[in-house]
C-alpha cells in the first residue's frame, strides 16, 4: 500500500467524524432554540426541520451525481464544510435578527449532504489500499455514530452552561477544524482518486447509464433501506416514554435500556465484516428485517426489565448490522456509480427519518404502543422486499471475490 493511499485510508474517517460532529451538534439544537429562544410554535419548528431535511436530500442527490461525473470529493466536502461554518455564524446572527434563518437552512443542509461524499471517497481509498469494503464502511459508520453521540451532547452541554451563542460558535469552530484538516490532506486524497481512475479529478469519464435490471435492484435496495430506517426512527423517537408508560421500566432505569441498545448497535457495526464473511449480503439484510420484526414485537409485549432489555438488544443488533452491511450491499449493485448508489442509500435513510417522526408522533398520541406496530409493519415490508424484489443475483461482492470492485 502506498503512503498516499495509507494517509487517505486513515484520515477520511477522522475528518468525517469531525464534520458529522459539527453538523449533528446543530441539527437538534436549532429546533430547541426556535421553540425556547424564538418562541415559535411546535408546528412552525416542524416546518423548519422539514425544510432542512428536504434540502439535505436534494443536495445529497446532486452531490452524489457530481461524484460520478468526476467532481473532486474533497472539493464537495470542502464546500459543505464551509457551508457548515456559515450555518453556525448565521445562527448566531439569527439570535438577534431572525431573518438570518433563511441562510441557516441551506447552509446546514449543505453541511449534512457531504456524508455520502465522504463514504464515496472512502470507497475509492479502499480500492487503492486493497482493503475490505465492508470493514471500512463499518469504520465510517462508527465515525458517523460517534459524531452523532458527541455532537448533540456537547452542544446542549454548552447551551446549558455558557449559552446559545457559545454553543453555536463552537459548532462553527468544529466545522472549521474539519475543513482545515481536509484541506491539509487534499492533495493526498485526490492523488488516491487519480491513481484509482488513471485520470485527474474532474476529467473522469462519466460511466454509462446502468441498465434497467440494475436500476430495479437499486430501487428495491433503497426501498428496503427506507423501510428499516422508518421502522427504527418510528419507535426510537418515543422510546423513553414507551419504556416508562408501556413497558413499566422505572424512569431512572430508562437510560440504561437506551444505552444498552446503543452499545449493541456499535458492536454489531464492528461485527459486520465477520458476518459477511459467512453470510451473503442479501441474506444478511433479510435476517436484519426479520430480527427487526421480532424486536418490535418484544417491545409491544414488554412488561418490565427483562423483555425491555431483550427488545433493545434485538433492535440495536439488527440496526447496527444493517447500518454497516446495507451501504456496502447497495454500493455493490452498481460499482461503477458509487456516488449514485451511496447517495441513494443515504436518501433512503433521510426520507425514512423525515416521514417516521411526524407519523409516529400522530400514532403515539392516539395509542402509544402503536408505534411498535408501525415499526413492525415497516420491518415486515422490508423483509418481503429483501426476500422477493432483490432475489436476483447482484454483482460481485467482497465476500465472493476478496476484492473491492473498482470505481471509474
Amino acid at each position: 500500500m502506498s503512503p498516499t493511499a495509507t494517509t487517505a485510508y486513515r484520515v477520511i474517517p477522522a475528518v468525517l467524524a469531525c464534520a458529522v460532529l459539527a453538523n449533528s451538534a446543530m441539527v437538534p439544537l436549532m429546533p430547541y432554540l426556535l421553540a425556547t429562544r424564538f418562541g415559535w410554535e411546535l408546528w412552525q419548528v416542524g416546518l423548519y426541520s422539514l425544510a432542512v431535511t428536504v434540502t439535505t436530500i436534494l443536495l445529497n442527490r446532486r452531490a452524489s451525481a457530481l461524484v460520478d461525473r468526476g467532481t473532486s470529493g474533497v472539493l464537495l466536502c470542502a464546500v459543505g464544510g464551509a457551508a457548515q461554518v456559515v450555518a453556525g455564524v448565521a445562527a448566531v446572527a439569527a439570535l438577534s435578527h431572525v431573518g438570518f434563518l433563511l441562510l441557516v437552512v441551506p447552509a446546514l443542509a449543505a453541511g449534512g449532504a457531504t456524508v455520502p461524499v465522504f463514504y464515496a471517497m472512502g470507497r475509492t481509498a479502499v480500492v487503492a489500499a486493497g482493503r475490505d469494503a465492508t470493514r471500512f464502511n463499518s469504520v465510517l459508520r462508527v465515525a458517523t455514530s460517534a459524531g452523532w453521540v458527541l455532537g448533540p451532547a456537547a452542544s446542549f452541554a454548552l447551551l446549558g452552561s455558557t449559552g446559545a451563542q457559545t454553543a453555536l460558535w463552537a459548532v462553527s469552530a468544529a466545522a472549521l477544524a474539519a475543513l482545515v484538516v481536509l484541506l491539509l490532506v487534499r492533495r493526498r486524497v485526490e492523488a488516491v482518486r487519480a491513481g484509482a481512475t488513471g485520470q485527474v479529478p474532474g476529467a473522469v469519464e462519466r460511466p454509462a447509464r446502468p441498465d434497467e435490471a440494475v436500476r430495479r435492484r437499486v430501487r428495491s435496495a433503497v426501498t428496503l433501506v427506507f423501510l428499516l430506517s422508518f421502522a427504527h426512527i418510528a419507535t426510537t423517537t418515543s422510546l423513553p416514554l414507551l419504556l416508562v408508560e408501556h413497558a413499566s421500566v422505572p424512569e431512572r432505569a430508562t437510560g440504561a435500556v437506551v444505552a444498552m441498545k446503543a452499545f449493541v448497535e456499535m458492536a454489531a457495526i464492528l461485527l459486520a465484516p465477520w458476518v459477511l464473511a459467512r453470510v451473503s449480503p442479501r441474506m444478511t439484510v433479510l435476517g436484519c428485517a426479520v430480527v427487526a420484526v421480532l424486536a418490535y414485537v418484544t417491545y409491544l409485549l414488554a412488561d418490565g426489565w427483562g423483555l425491555a432489555i431483550a427488545a433493545s438488544v434485538l433492535e440495536g443488533g439488527y440496526y447496527g448490522l444493517f447500518a454497516a452491511v446495507g451501504l456496502t450491499w447497495v454500493q455493490s449493485l452498481s460499482p461503477d456509480r458509487v456516488g449514485w448508489t451511496t447517495g441513494a442509500s443515504m436518501s433512503g435513510i433521510y426520507t425514512g427519518v423525515l416521514l417516521a417522526s411526524p407519523i409516529s408522533g400522530l400514532v403515539a398520541s392516539a395509542w402509544l404502543p402503536g408505534i411498535t406496530v408501525l415499526s413492525m409493519a415497516a420491518a415486515g415490508a422490508a423483509a418481503i422486499v429483501a426476500a422477493t424484489a432483490t432475489a436476483g443475483r447482484s454483482p460481485a461482492h467482497p465476500r465472493y471475490t476478496g476484492q473491492v470492485a473498482p470505481t471509474r
